[in-house]
């Protein structure tokens, strides 16, 4: 009986510690960064690579900073003086501060 305690608890603990260390590293991908909270504190922003974080005291949320394209066609506009005009309208956006954005 006591055998089959000490191997509960060993397995128990080996679980734990391989859920530890798989879910401390991350990557971050090129044209991303990881905004890292402790308890929903902005710590710190990770920029490419792998990085490290504390298992369950921090989290991470990935914000993608690419240079994003929108583009809208046939935009149909009526003047002052009633008159139709079909637009095409095309928007470049970058993110300069994401812990800005994210907040």
């Amino acid at each position: 009986m006591k055998k089959q305690i000490v191997f509960g608890i060993a397995g128990f603990i080996i679980i734990l510690v391989f859920f530890m260390v798989f879910t401390s590293f991350y990557t971050v991908k090129t044209g991303e960064v990881a905004i890292i909270s402790s308890w929903g504190k902005i710590t710190r922003i990770d920029k490419e690579g792998l990085n490290f974080k504390i298992p369950i005291v921090q989290t991470k949320e990935m914000l993608t900073t690419r240079d994003k394209i929108y583009s809208f066609d046939n935009m149909s506009v009526s003047t002052k003086d009633m008159q139709s005009i079909v637009l095409d309208l095309t928007v470049q956006s970058a993110v300069s501060d994401p812990e800005n954005l994210y907040r």
